[in-house]
């Protein structure tokens, strides 16, 4: 202890240090008072007030269980019939009619009128375009179709086409628009078997195609093959025009003169045939 003076009174001698000074006075504070006013209060309580006092759950509490907690979901809520509510679907008259049920007692009952009844009404509007890439000369329909087996041998122009139109998806893990109801939105889809495999994609609709969508639209690129023809069980327009090496002298729809491509490219033995993309675009 630091002594900082001392004082002499009559026979008692008092020393004062810094220490005392730090101690503050014992005065009545407004805690202290609102304690003693809580004392006195629980000590003029009547038995029965004693009681009321003693069985309420709020003092019981303890701090943490006072703290405001979100209430737990129901276990019995679905979610499927609020999302209904909110929308205005959920009426006695429309129930039935509007709003058809489904069965799931038996799942390949149930995936069947799923993929008929829900996936055959899709929220964008679905597009297929066919193109045919058609070499000079060429007459033949199987001809043309044999260009789209074997896009790595045509000119390399029309395959970064082809590149910049969408995306290559697969036709059998594909979950949206695939070019054609038969392999689109189905959960039985299975892999084609082909006698012969290739080494290379064929972009026919059959194993794989082109895809590009937006918020409004899907639209699928196929470059039709004859296997694409034996797949969707599609015929050609006449038995002259699926003829081996033609020798019609009748231009086809398909093909250009050379003339025409005059002044196109320097290399303009090969012309691009897009047809179905222009009017898609117009």
């Amino acid at each position: 202890m630091v002594v900082t003076k001392m004082e002499y009174e009559g026979n008692n001698f008092g020393f004062s240090s810094v220490n005392d000074l730090s101690v503050r006075p014992l005065e009545a504070a407004k805690e202290t008072e609102a304690i003693e006013a809580d004392l006195r209060r629980i000590d003029g309580e009547t038995p029965q007030q004693k009681a009321i006092r003693e069985r309420n759950r709020w003092t019981l509490m303890s701090d943490e269980d006072r703290l405001v907690k979100p209430a737990l979901s129901p276990s019995t809520c679905r979610s499927i019939r609020i999302l209904l509510y909110d929308m205005g679907l959920v009426d006695r008259m429309s129930f039935g009619k509007d709003i058809v049920c489904l069965d799931s007692g038996q799942s390949s009952e149930f995936y069947r009128t799923l993929h008929e009844m829900v996936d055959s009404c899709p929220a964008r509007s679905l597009h297929t375009t066919y193109l045919f890439y058609v070499k000079e000369g060429q007459r033949s329909a199987v001809d043309i179709l044999e260009n789209a087996g074997n896009v790595q041998n045509t000119r390399a122009d029309f395959c970064g086409f082809l590149a910049g139109l969408g995306e290559g998806v697969e036709i059998g893990v594909h979950d949206s628009w695939t070019g054609h109801w038969s392999t689109a939105f189905s959960s039985e889809r299975k892999p084609l078997e082909e006698p012969d495999a290739v080494d290379h994609y064929i972009v026919d609709g059959v194993t794989h195609a082109i895809w590009w969508a937006d918020a409004g639209s899907e639209l699928v690129f196929i470059l039709p093959t004859e296997r694409s023809l034996r797949a969707f069980k599609q015929d050609l327009a006449s038995p002259a025009a699926s003829s081996r090496r033609g020798s019609s002298k009748t231009p086809s729809a398909m093909s250009m003169t050379s003339e025409d491509m005059k002044g196109d490219t320097p290399l303009s033995s090969d012309v691009f045939h897009e047809g179905a993309r222009k009017k898609t675009s117009a």
